[in-house]
């Protein structure tokens, strides 16, 4: 299954609202994020620091639901 950027963020935005504690929507975001900055950005600045927003996602998974810390470990 191969989904745009934009839509995995829009998933996992649903999954979040109905449980903010959830490590692997927060995973999801951050992978979204950076495909997204890695895909249309033209700034290096700018794709830089949306790889530091998705890295923050990821120690945000892990630190919310303990049980994603690999996968988090894994992706920063």
């Amino acid at each position: 299954m191969n989904i745009s950027c934009s839509k995995a963020k829009q998933y996992a935005d649903k999954v979040l609202e109905l449980n903010p504690n959830n490590g692997n929507a927060i995973i999801l975001k951050g992978h979204a994020i950076y495909r997204c900055a890695k895909g249309s950005a033209e700034n290096v600045f700018w794709k830089q620091c949306l790889s530091w927003v998705a890295v923050d996602y990821m120690l945000k998974a892990k630190s919310t639901d303990p049980s994603v810390a690999d996968a988090a470990n894994k992706a920063i």
